[in-house]
């Protein structure tokens, strides 16, 4: 792919109305989304070891 027809597919995603309405979403929820940042991070993580990561993740899809 070059150059050009990578800025065309982007500039096409771009103009989607399911992409704008996903960076509202975002931009209404910017500081919910930095809280579960926090949490996440906060949360230990050594490779191989990410099952205690994995169930918060759990548990915010099934909160949503």
């Amino acid at each position: 792919m070059t150059v050009a027809q990578a800025n065309q597919r982007i500039a096409g995603i771009a103009s989607q109305r399911a992409v704008h309405a996903a960076f509202r979403w975002l931009h209404l929820h910017a500081q919910r989304t930095a809280q579960w940042h926090r949490e996440l991070i906060a949360i230990p993580s050594p490779p191989f070891a990410e099952a205690a990561r994995a169930a918060w993740f759990l548990t915010q899809f099934a909160a949503l």
